[in-house]
């Protein structure tokens, strides 16, 4: 190429300049596709910091990929890719609310990461906000009562009770329940440490959901007991093992569960029912949001922010009857006063027969 030059055959660049040009040239040329093909490989395995992603996130990182490769835009060249094209792809997306924001925020990642390396000016996209999610109906499910927790409990599998109390009274999720082992527990000193979760398809420890998530959780008293006897009982390996050994899968606890619930008419409540219990209670003793962020383990202050105000307004409801109750002038009925009677001969009889069943001293 010097000798081309010196002939004046050809003008003779510097490598730095020939690699500019043919990146141009590329970037000029490259359709959504091939981008997404290009980038989409460490897009899969990485996170954002450089590490490995877990194999769950890599299966879902996957499947968004494939909806962005059935776009209508997908053989466009880059350049020429437009905010109206991601509208119509958006409008006509049928695969769910949840897959449709991740498969947008995968798009405008991919596109805000040409514009990083030149193959864009800029990203048609950049100040669209992803697609707001509709209103969970999970959220809406009432908490679970202390009486329903316990029939819940009673009705577990021998030697897995105490899965619906870490749910309840640690908001734990399933899956780092399936993850717990004796050396997760400190009970000398009531810790939790959160340290695992449980990957639904290999039945391998991973990481948990967020860095949030991992976490060293006081224990309440009551847990102490029956979770020294899951240490006991399984000093190594999983506290809550599978039927036929190795961790439990959240689909045979999910079952459990869902049959267990019905005892206690309480066929709507889900598993994620018992953390979301916990963070009402949490409220409702007084926790404020600092609180319920820290042991609920919530990656962001929004979804505490959003968990505390739901927990919050049964607690308004209740202060506000309270002080109806104290300041209204009333009368009390004889059906009033027959129902407290009946609820007071309830519960005296309750008590007693759970003295009854109390060793004497």
């Amino acid at each position: 190429m010097v000798e081309a030059d010196r002939q004046g055959v050809q003008t003779w660049t510097h490598p730095t300049e020939r690699e500019q040009a043919e990146h141009e040239q590329a970037a000029r040329s490259i359709t959504v596709g091939e981008w997404l093909e290009k980038w989409g490989d460490k897009f899969i395995k990485e996170t954002t910091t450089g590490a490995p992603t877990s194999a769950g996130t890599q299966r879902t990182r996957v499947v968004y990929l494939a909806h962005l490769h059935r776009a209508q835009f997908i053989d466009k060249p880059l350049r020429m890719l437009t905010a109206a094209d991601v509208e119509r792809w958006l409008a006509d997306f049928d695969a769910g609310a949840t897959p449709r924001r991740r498969c947008f925020q995968t798009l405008k990642k991919a596109l805000t990461d040409a514009v990083a390396q030149g193959y864009i000016d800029k990203s048609p996209i950049e100040s669209r906000p992803a697609p707001a999610l509709p209103k969970s109906r999970q959220a809406e499910i009432p908490p679970l009562t202390p009486s329903e927790l316990a029939t819940i409990a009673a009705h577990m599998p021998a030697g897995y009770a105490a899965t619906i109390w870490l749910g309840a009274c640690c908001g734990l999720r399933i899956n780092e329940v399936s993850a717990l082992q004796a050396a997760d527990f400190d009970l000398p000193h009531r810790l939790l440490h959160v340290r695992h979760s449980l990957d639904a398809a290999t039945r391998e420890l991973k990481a948990p959901k967020t860095e949030a998530s991992e976490a060293t959780l006081p224990l309440p008293d009551e847990l102490v007991p029956m979770l020294q006897e899951l240490g006991a009982a399984h000093p190594t390996g999983p506290v809550f093992p599978a039927p036929h050994g190795g961790f439990l899968r959240h689909q045979t606890l999910r079952s459990w569960f869902d049959k267990a619930k019905q005892y206690a008419n309480r066929p709507d409540a889900h598993f994620h029912t018992l953390r979301a219990t916990f963070i009402t209670a949490l409220t409702l003793e007084g926790a404020t949001v600092a609180e319920t962020m820290s042991l609920g383990r919530h990656a962001d202050v929004e979804t505490s922010v959003e968990r505390y105000q739901r927990a919050l307004q049964g607690r308004k409801t209740a202060i506000m009857d309270r002080v109806g109750h104290a300041l209204v002038p009333h009368k009390r009925t004889r059906a009033q006063v027959t129902q407290e009677l009946s609820e007071a001969r309830a519960r005296v009889k309750q008590l007693e027969a759970e003295l009854a069943k109390m060793p004497c001293e």
